[in-house]
């Protein structure tokens, strides 16, 4: 198991409320449950910190079928099990800043009103804590961006990994004593994404079920590179490799500044030749496919997140189409009429209650259920019990509905202007290829002069 989060993920202390005396009711009201709040808080906090994805097995040499196939099925059992901590974890976290939020609005109001001194500081003093709140489950976000390492090129195979990316989420605030109250404060949820880690047939065939197509140089491995190469001549190439990822394009798809990737791509490719003969085409598409992947790793990402959206207004659509069937048998009965939601469940097709997690599965494009056994929607507490609830069950998946459908609409512009990007690349990758050939083969003849 390899640790996938960053350092630096904050801790903080709640705060103990002095002037107690006099405060009004809603204040106290405010004191007594921020502390439980910060609890959530470092609960989620320590769970973050501790979280640890399933190594992704590589088949041993000699190793039997029977042996690679349970490791296989070990893996898949570990992998399913940490979707369900990542699900479960998204819930809490959604739930969380769904209460901090909440509080943070009624104590502005409270500060809004004409309050004697000491009721003023005792509010200002919850309303700053609760932003510590806020602000420390946003910081343990920003810790988690780029916590997933590129291993040292030297030692890598041809294999995958998993990795956690951070995508920003927003919430929805209600407050029940004011339905005309409506705010939107920005969260986090997480991704666990399996890619391959050197262009080999994992992060390919990744790609292509996102929905994305490989370009010619993608074809092939760079196992018959790495076998011929030094660690050193490695570590060198996987520097040259990224300086050619990192370049800008200019408006016609050249790559600009590249005087510093010739002139190291010529010092390498002068200490490899004086060894023997080199196929300066196979160092050439190695540099090319490692280049391309750090310059994809976006693009495939944000196809992913269009593919979990869509599927995921699929599985609401699905689950509204069935609580609305069950609806109909109660229709001319009272709002209190019971509701017995294994009949829903075994009857018409429906979940039942469940929470749509804002996690997906990235083997399958499938979300997650945040709670196997189904207790809510969205920030609900609780089975509904009769008529209304059932009604109130709908209206949260609906309203959940509109929410991921203005996500995905936002995914699919950021998919397109990366998919913009990546006809750019593509021609820079080009381009970078007849520079690095051209380089090479002047060099080498050069050398033989």
């Amino acid at each position: 198991m390899s640790s996938l989060t960053g350092g630096g993920i904050p801790t903080f202390q709640p705060p103990t409320f002095n002037e107690a005396s006099g405060v009004l009711g809603q204040i106290q009201t405010q004191a007594a449950t921020v502390n439980d709040v910060f609890q959530e808080v470092q609960a989620i906090l320590r769970e973050i910190r501790a979280l640890e994805a399933p190594e992704q097995p590589v088949r041993a040499e000699g190793e039997t079928d029977e042996a690679w196939t349970k490791r296989q099925n070990d893996f898949q059992v570990a992998m399913g099990n940490f979707q369900r901590q990542l699900a479960n974890l998204n819930d809490n976290l959604r739930k969380t800043f769904r209460k901090l939020g909440q509080m943070q609005a009624k104590l502005r109001r409270l500060e809004s009103q004409d309050l004697p001194a000491a009721q003023r500081r005792d509010a200002e003093k919850i309303r700053q804590a609760v932003e510590e709140g806020l602000g420390a489950l946003r910081a343990a976000g920003e810790s988690l961006k780029g916590a997933s390492e590129e291993s040292d090129f030297s030692a890598r195979k041809e294999d995958t990994k998993i990795e956690i990316r951070v995508i920003e989420e927003h919430i929805d605030i209600r407050l029940k004593d004011d339905p005309s109250f409506k705010e939107v404060i920005s969260a986090f949820s997480l991704y666990a994404n399996t890619i391959g880690t050197t262009g080999g047939p994992a992060f390919q065939d990744a790609m292509r079920n996102a929905g994305l197509n490989m370009p010619d140089f993608m074809a092939n491995s760079n196992a018959q590179v790495i076998s011929g190469l030094d660690p050193s001549s490695l570590q060198t190439l996987t520097s040259i490799a990224a300086t050619a990822g990192a370049l800008s394009v200019s408006g016609g798809g050249a790559p600009q500044n590249t005087s510093d990737l010739q002139g190291r791509w010529a010092e390498f490719i002068s200490k490899q030749n004086l060894g023997g003969a080199t196929d300066v085409n196979a160092l050439v598409q190695m540099v090319l496919r490692e280049a391309y992947m750090e310059n994809t790793k976006d693009l495939h990402f944000y196809a992913q997140k269009v593919r979990y959206y869509n599927q995921m207004k699929k599985n609401i659509r699905e689950e509204l189409t069935a609580a609305r069937k069950f609806l109909s048998n109660y229709a001319g009965q009272e709002s209190d009429a019971a509701v017995n939601w294994n009949n829903y469940a075994n009857s018409t097709g429906g979940k039942g209650p469940v929470a749509f997690s804002s996690t997906p599965n990235m083997d399958t494009g499938t979300p997650t259920p945040a709670d196997p056994t189904g207790t809510q929607v969205g920030g609900t507490d609780g089975l509904a019990s009769n008529k209304d609830g059932l009604e109130g069950y709908i209206q949260k998946l609906e309203e959940q509905l509109n929410s991921v459908g203005d996500d995905a609409q936002l995914a699919n512009v950021d998919l397109q202007n990366m998919l913009q990007k990546q006809q750019q690349t593509l021609q820079m990758m080009s381009n970078i290829s007849k520079m690095l050939h051209d380089t090479a083969m002047a060099i080498i003849r050069k050398i033989g002069a």
